[in-house]
């Protein structure tokens, strides 16, 4: 994969690098560090660019759009489908989804090269939305484009430069991506993105899309990205684990979980097999709880890791451990169950020669105290961390625990021979 060419290149990148003298060293293992280049947090200024959100068409005059659906124009982070795919229904094809193998949609993010002056980036929203964008690594707001409206609505985020330039732009946040406009009369260009470092997340609900404002566009995956400047091919599904195969019942309306399956399932394991992605993070998971023993757990584990590696070979895992959230019915303090779970997924990256590192959160308390901001007791940070739901990060606690898996993750060397030398 081209994807793969990223680490050749910089593993030569070291060896050239290092110093030369009289005996030869061994070159020092390549980290997902090296290969980050996080987006920036400041802001273009207005002599830079100016962005602004309509809920009409551009007034300018005749327009030309390019659809999403356009062959080599877009480099997403999950393939589009087209709108009303996945339920069944009314299909139309005017503008995309993003649901891979499981029932709840996932969150636009897409980059692309434009060159031109002004252009406008077309999506939709049902219920609510928030938009971010950055042009070469920079965002053009502060804040998120807050859309709120029941009804539906089609939305342009108007992008206008001082002057035409290529610039590399990335769009994510709303759930139906259309395309991008321009004026008929002033000469647009659009091309794919380079596709970056693709680093795919099988998970439960921790790296599903929150639906709350000001959380939407800062849900798990996006903020991944974000942080490390990496493609995240999201896999997760709500409420599963690697014994827990979730609810797998219809409910009404955006969030249908009847296609859930455990992180071992074929249909899982398809979907990483098929998926274009250089590294896999496997998170979680506190669903597990619901069905746990030891024994049942630990065979979940080491057959999920195992089917892992004998369809992707060379490919580095990483596994993030059980999450760290508290409640009425989840103690803020190490309990004998959740140290066990932990236990097993720390001896399972030591057993398993494509784990590349264990990151855990439980045993570090990343996340303290039983409240949430909806309802805070004064008790730790999940006062500022946890959502409306008590149970999962909102919008600020998924960058703080974000920040703290890439903190892990950069330290992790990316070729699994150098976290398991012959003969450790």
């Amino acid at each position: 994969m081209a994807a793969g060419l990223v680490v050749a290149g910089a593993l030569a990148w070291f060896v050239l690098a290092r110093p030369s003298s009289g005996t030869a060293e061994k070159p020092r293992p390549v980290t997902f560090g090296d290969l980050m280049h996080p987006m920036s947090t400041e802001v273009l200024g207005p002599d830079e660019v100016k962005a602004s959100l309509r809920t009409r068409p551009p007034k300018w005059g005749d327009r030309e759009e390019i659809r999403w659906d356009r062959d080599d124009v877009f480099t997403y982070s999950l393939p589009p489908q087209p709108l009303g795919t996945h339920f069944g229904g009314l299909t139309l094809d005017d503008a995309a989804e993003f649901f891979l193998n499981n029932s709840v949609a996932k969150g636009v993010d897409v980059r692309f090269v434009v060159t031109g002056r002004r252009f406008a980036i077309h999506y939709k929203t049902y219920r609510q939305s928030e938009a971010r964008v950055w042009l070469d690594g920079r965002p053009v707001s502060k804040k998120a484009f807050w859309v709120d409206d029941t009804d539906g609505r089609d939305d342009w985020l108007v992008i206008t430069l001082p002057k035409t330039r290529t610039v590399t732009v990335r769009f994510e946040g709303p759930t139906i991506f259309s395309g991008v406009e321009h004026s008929a009369d002033e000469p647009v260009t659009v091309k794919a993105a380079k596709p970056e470092f693709t680093i795919g997340v099988v998970s439960d609900s921790m790296y599903e899309p929150s639906p709350y404002k000001g959380s939407i566009s800062r849900s798990a995956a996006p903020t991944l990205a974000t942080l490390t400047g990496f493609r995240v091919w999201n896999m997760a599904q709500s409420g599963t684990g690697y014994l827990n195969a979730g609810l797998q019942v219809p409910l009404a309306g955006y969030f249908n979980l009847s296609e859930s399956t455990r992180y071992g399932s074929e249909e899982r394991l398809q979907a990483i097999d098929t998926a274009p992605i250089d590294a896999l993070l496997v998170n979680g998971s506190l669903n597990d709880s619901a069905m746990y023993s030891a024994d049942a757990y630990r065979d979940a584990v080491d057959r999920f890791l195992t089917a892992v590696e004998m369809r992707l070979p060379t490919t580095p895992i990483v596994i993030v451990g059980v999450e760290p959230i508290s409640s009425d019915t989840i103690p803020d303090h190490p309990t004998p169950m959740y140290l066990e779970m932990t236990d097993v997924l720390r001896q399972a990256a030591a057993e398993h020669d494509n784990v590349v590192g264990f990151i855990d959160p439980y045993t570090d308390n990343w996340l303290t105290g039983t409240g949430s901001a909806k309802h805070p007791r004064g008790d730790g940070n999940q006062d500022k961390y946890i959502g409306p739901d008590g149970i999962h990060p909102n919008g600020r606690g998924q960058v703080f625990y974000q920040r703290r898996v890439v903190e892990q993750l950069r330290t992790l060397p990316v070729n699994p021979r150098d976290a398991h030398p012959a003969g450790d």
